[in-house]
């Protein structure tokens, strides 16, 4: 029998002899090649001094340490294999503790200590240092996958079955069902990060995607509202208000059948939602309503001179923000590498002993979270900065061409061209009133 005895879980044939060993009344002997194929702990060795005491007629013999194990052992014989037994479980405990040292050190340097997923593949370089990098034959089929995932609109089906096409034609094994697709586009690892016992952890790697993409990613992918289709077609909602009584007006989608039943046209009316009380306005019909709202868009202008320099001071306001930014970058960036700095030093005092794993778990995690929240907070203050110009300009914009634009438009982009330009909507008595939106 060849299987090695460091792992117990491996070694199914050998507890089948050795069960069979003790409960069978015709096999005496068991015959191992040395000592330590038989046993690598105190407990693997004491449950064979068992099995020789119980039967006088059973013996274990060690070719190579030319030793019989028996029931008459004199103490010294004893003393002997006692000595065996603890070595070896000293050998097993030491292969444990360079094993996570190792482990330990790659996870510190931001390198997965396991075999990695599609796309990616591991590397041991010629300095034995065992790293991670792209696949090159997987890649493409990897950006192109995040890719559909990004633009929205594709079900884990749907991406499998194209990038399933792809990869028969290259030659790739294909994906064999959804939630393979499920595990890639949910997994951290490719947007740089990994998780090992429980714990995540910033990889030296690259990743195939931002943070900021994976998290549209899952908003993407998450199962559509039941009342998704709905809500389309109820182009107004959430945007007016009961001018009698403050609650929402609500559209009822309703169809006009003919005489066999079969859909002619579909109709949408709006109305309070008569939860406080039954309100006296009547149903008024989604086309009436964009009527009503042309007239709000029409007093909307602002001349050419007042634009510009409406458009010169957010821009002022924007480098203004972008200096602060600027002044606040290095000191945020300095916080970050003092914290990496604490982390390797407490890594160092951990392999010394002068710390307990405990508290250094504890400290590499907190400094792990702050180091991720300190570059998230970089980056959305540049883009939250980006945003506001961007939605300023062209808020003033969309007001100074508001009367062409609003006519020319489909209902849907009648609907967004409200929602960005109006708020505090009332709708009583069959008419509005309503607040223009600051920039």
């Amino acid at each position: 029998m060849d299987e090695t005895a460091s792992k117990s879980h491996y070694r199914k044939n050998y507890r089948k002899i050795l069960e069979e060993y003790k409960k069978s009344d015709k096999i005496h002997l068991l015959i191992f090649d040395k000592f330590d194929r038989s046993s690598r702990s105190l407990k693997d060795w004491s449950e064979l001094a068992e099995v020789v005491k119980k039967d006088e007629r059973k013996q274990i013999h060690f070719t190579r340490d030319n030793k019989v194990l028996h029931s008459n052992l004199p103490p010294s014989e004893k003393l002997f294999f006692n000595i065996l037994a603890a070595l070896s479980e000293n050998y097993i405990d030491n292969m444990k503790q360079d094993s996570k040292k190792g482990t330990d050190e790659r996870l510190l340097c931001g390198w997965p200590p396991f075999k990695v997923g599609f796309g990616y593949k591991n590397i041991i370089l010629a300095s034995k240092r065992r790293v991670v990098d792209f696949d090159d034959n997987e890649k493409p089929f990897l950006t192109e996958m995040f890719q559909l995932a990004l633009k929205g609109g594709y079900s884990y089906s749907k991406i499998r079955e194209i990038i399933n096409s792809k990869l028969l034609l290259a030659g790739i094994k294909p994906f064999r069902s959804k939630s393979s697709i499920e595990q890639i586009l949910k997994n951290p690892f490719y947007y740089g990060f990994f998780m090992y016992d429980g714990k995540l952890y910033k990889g030296s790697y690259a990743g195939i995607i931002t943070k900021k993409e994976y998290d549209l990613i899952q908003k993407n992918m998450r199962g559509p509202n039941k009342s998704g289709k709905w809500k389309k077609d109820k182009l107004l909602n959430g945007v007016l208000k009961c001018g009698h009584c403050g609650l929402s007006v609500c559209g009822d989608r309703k169809i006009k059948k003919n005489k066999h039943n079969t859909k002619i046209r579909q109709y949408v009316y709006y109305r309070c939602s008569h939860y406080k009380q039954k309100c006296t306005d009547p149903y008024i019909e989604e086309t009436s309503l964009f009527e009503l709202f042309e007239g709000a868009v029409e007093n909307l202008h602002i001349d050419d001179e007042l634009f510009e320099r409406i458009k010169g001071y957010l821009l002022k306001a924007h480098q203004a923000k972008t200096k602060q930014y600027n002044h606040e970058k290095p000191i945020i960036q300095r916080r970050v590498n003092d914290l990496e700095a604490l982390r390797s030093k407490a890594y160092e005092d951990k392999l010394k002993g002068l710390i307990e794993e405990s508290f250094f778990n504890k400290q590499y995690n907190e400094w792990t979270n702050q180091i991720t929240q300190l570059k998230e907070q970089l980056d959305s203050i540049q883009m939250k900065n980006e945003k506001i110009l961007h939605r300023s300009v062209l808020t003033f914009e969309l007001a100074n061409q508001a009367r062409n634009l609003y006519k020319t438009q489909i209902p849907e982009e009648k609907s967004k061209f409200i929602k960005m330009l109006l708020s505090n909507v009332l709708l009583k008595d069959g008419k509005l009133s309503f607040e223009y939106k600051k920039p």
